[in-house]
């Protein structure tokens, strides 16, 4: 059952990517048929190649080795964890992006202290409008 759920949880990745199949068979040097047959969890593909697969797709393989210990995961399982996989990556991303741009607003009132002021009564002018409502 595991080698069902990692198909499963590489299909979810490659497709996310808007990775094709015979791309990704071109990449790893195998026919398309293989990656067809490895996301059905027909075949278990031997360790190294199991390895240039996950990190062909960016999966993670600690979570490829939970599958495959787990004898109650399903193809269901497998997408679930590469779904989380992707949104957890993804919020990654977004924090990222958001501390930056605090790294550079911090910069800037450094060097303007009086912005802060203005941001500061902006703030104040706006709360009180939305008090008075």
């Amino acid at each position: 059952m595991g080698m069902e759920a990692v198909g499963a949880y590489l299909r979810t990745l490659r497709e996310a990517q808007h990775i094709k199949r015979v791309a990704l068979a071109q990449e790893l040097g195998i026919y398309d048929v293989q990656i067809e047959r490895i996301e059905r969890g027909a075949v278990a593909p031997q360790s190294p190649f199991l390895l240039l697969l996950i990190h062909a797709v960016h999966g993670d393989l600690e979570q490829v080795s939970e599958l495959i210990l787990d004898p109650e995961a399903t193809a269901t399982t497998g997408h679930e964890y590469a779904m989380a996989l992707l949104v957890r990556r993804s919020l990654q991303a977004e924090l990222h992006v958001r501390w930056h741009e605090v790294q550079q607003l911090l910069e800037q009132l450094r060097r303007s202290p009086r912005q802060l002021e203005h941001w500061v009564a902006y703030a104040e002018r706006v709360r009180d409008r939305k008090a008075s409502y």
